[in-house]
């Protein structure tokens, strides 16, 4: 992803939501300025799909718990930004930014692929936005190039924790905020590493 042309003009949250609405491509907002959501890899969107599937298939019959891959944008809305984080999971009653349904602001795990072009982000910009999200508990960057996920947690203190990484197939990567646990092994499913 690359940020819009610094002579681009100035958008509103409110005219930025009024255009997503309206066209197919995807594109996340920072500061006035659209920022083009690129294609992903196979081996991104393979992830994707395990990870969804794995979390889905622990989770599911809770009954209280919720998980949406690529498409559920996400409002940041102390500081005005919109994000297309690869996975989200709700737990509770969801809340949207209104009526339409497709922009959550009450997540609380926020899952990231990480690719070449957007790893820098995921990690600094984006996960400090994230932050600002009341409810956000819990962060996963999870590698493309190798079975490895690295996840942080918020603690009761309001701290954020860094957890060790989990590399391995042979490994299971533990959620700090919820009761799961998902093998690498079926994350890396079928990927090509």
């Amino acid at each position: 992803m690359t940020p819009a042309s610094a002579s681009s003009p100035r958008l509103t949250p409110q005219d930025y939501l009024l255009r997503e609405r309206d066209r197919e491509e995807k594109y996340e907002y920072e500061n006035g300025k659209e920022i083009p959501v690129g294609g992903a890899t196979k081996e991104h969107n393979q992830i994707v799909r395990n990870l969804l599937t794995s979390i889905w298939n622990r989770v599911g019959d809770r009954g209280t718990m919720e998980a949406y891959a690529s498409d559920m944008r996400v409002y940041c809305p102390s500081i005005s930004k919109y994000y297309y984080p690869d996975l989200v999971i709700t737990e509770g009653k969801e809340v949207y930014q209104d009526d339409t349904f497709d922009t959550l602001t009450n997540p609380v795990i926020l899952i990231e692929v990480l690719s070449k072009g957007t790893e820098a982000r995921d990690r600094t910009v984006k996960f400090e936005a994230y932050r600002s999200i009341e409810s956000f508990r819990e962060y996963l960057l999870v590698s493309q190039g190798q079975p490895r996920i690295e996840g942080f947690y918020k603690n009761e203190k309001g701290e954020w924790i860094l957890l060790d990484p989990v590399e391995g197939m042979d490994r299971h990567f533990s959620f700090q905020t919820v009761e799961l646990a998902v093998p690498l092994e079926e994350v890396y499913q079928r990927v090509k590493l």
